[in-house]
């Protein structure tokens, strides 16, 4: 059913739905909040900001991914801070050459919901954690071949959270959880196919292309 319109804009697009993941962390914001007002009004007011500004990171606004099947899209909202080749991370379990990669890191005011940047299925998903920064390796398979997706978390306790299984089977742009805070996002492109977007670019996820033919 289509949410209500006010004079032909969606409601959606003026207050975008949350990530599932928001209720797992707002309570402790909202109660945190309670907490500051208790002890003096005044800092129970920058709580309520801070619960909003929480609130907004796990805003999950409609994207609608590029028609192009073999595309490599954006898997996250943020600024491309480097584009470059690299031997893909062991736990991605790809073998080879270096390969093309971009890497993007989420801004303070960015969406943290994390996209699938192919349609495809899951073949490798592993969590590497050491007490203060955390990072995940997803490779997932589809028709541009095998790519590998790399979520770091800097800082402490576990940040990155994701809904995806070995095996899943995605859609471009489908959701596959958030990363809290700060971090960044490392993809790993299949052979043929080198970056299409520059260092300083804003991405968009799940609708910005990361990648095109080789020539």
């Amino acid at each position: 059913m289509n949410r209500p319109s006010l004079d032909g804009l969606s409601l959606e697009r003026i207050v975008p739905p949350l990530s599932a993941d928001a209720w797992r962390i707002l309570p402790w914001f909202a109660l945190a909040t309670l907490l500051l007002f208790w002890i003096w009004t005044p800092l129970g007011w920058v709580g309520v900001a801070a619960t909003l500004w929480s609130a907004s990171l796990f805003r999950e606004p409609a994207r609608a991914a590029p028609l192009d099947p073999v595309a490599i899209i954006g898997p996250l909202d943020g600024v491309v801070i480097e584009v470059g080749s690299a031997l893909p991370p062991v736990e991605l379990g790809l073998t080879g050459d270096e390969v093309r990669c971009v890497s993007i890191a989420v801004g303070p005011w960015d969406s943290h919901v994390l996209r699938a940047p192919i349609e495809g299925h899951v073949a490798r998903l592993s969590t590497l954690y050491s007490g203060q920064d955390e990072r995940v390796a997803l490779r997932m398979s589809g028709p541009a071949g095998e790519t590998g997706m790399i979520v770091s978390a800097e800082g402490w306790g576990r940040r990155v959270r994701l809904s995806p299984v070995e095996g899943s089977r995605l859609r471009a742009s489908d959701t596959l959880g958030v990363l809290l805070f700060a971090g960044h996002v490392e993809i790993y492109l299949p052979a043929g196919l080198e970056p299409a977007v520059m260092a300083g670019q804003r991405v968009v996820a799940g609708e910005t292309q990361l990648s095109k033919p080789a020539p």
